[in-house]
């Protein structure tokens, strides 16, 4: 069975580029728009791997993060935060949100499967 892997990013071309590259690489892929929508799909759906923008409208990917972990029906779940933000401080309130892995945008799609697969040992 598929792991699926929720992408949520309020730029429409960032859920599509990731969308493909999941799906080539054996994933399945949701969406979601923000940090409201996230929480909902999320625990609707109880997807593998969420990955996550800081920066969304409304609810924020740290915030989102902080109430996806303390739920115990999603807490569970792994998050790899993408983004923009790279300085240390960045860094220290997303593992302080409760995320498990940061990458900075730019980043290789190599460096997000390694990433990815690191969650899910065979």
């Amino acid at each position: 069975m598929k792991k699926a892997i929720l992408i949520v990013d309020d730029e429409t071309n960032n859920i599509e580029l990731l969308s493909t590259f999941l799906t080539m690489t054996g994933y399945s892929a949701l969406s979601a728009a923000n940090g409201k929508e996230a929480i909902e799909t999320a625990s609707k759906l109880k997807p593998d791997l969420i990955i996550m923008d800081i920066h969304l409208p409304g609810i924020d990917g740290l915030t989102a993060t902080e109430l996806l972990k303390k739920n115990p029906d999603t807490g569970h779940i792994p998050i790899v935060v993408v983004s923009g933000y790279g300085l240390p401080e960045d860094k220290k309130m997303a593992s302080e949100a409760g995320c498990d892995e940061y990458l900075t945008k730019p980043f290789d799609l190599a460096q997000l499967r390694k990433k990815i697969s690191g969650f899910f040992p065979e």
